[in-house]
């Protein structure tokens, strides 16, 4: 749990959805969870609700839509249609 992302993750889970420092203790208790694991290991362990998941996963998303470089510039995409394979 070292990188920037997850730092930031911990924090709007702390912060935002006001989950308590003991309830993400019990998820990061797991072996290596990995960022992905962690909202489902919080709503196995009903640390939170349904609506708190689907922030958990909105927030992923759009932190995910920022740091995707593609997604900030979409012409820099090869298809591979455009470069068709020659006979």
């Amino acid at each position: 749990m070292r990188s920037v992302i997850n730092i930031q993750f911990l924090e709007f889970l702390r912060h935002d959805l006001a989950i308590s420092e003991a309830a993400i203790a019990v998820v990061l208790r797991h072996r290596n969870p990995s960022l992905t694991q962690l909202p489902v290991l919080l709503w196995q362990n009903g640390l939170v609700t349904l609506h708190q998941l689907d922030q958990i996963y909105d927030w992923l998303e759009n932190q995910s839509l920022i740091r995707d470089p593609l997604s900030v510039n979409p012409a820099v995409i090869d298809h591979p249609i455009d470069h068709p394979i020659a006979s």
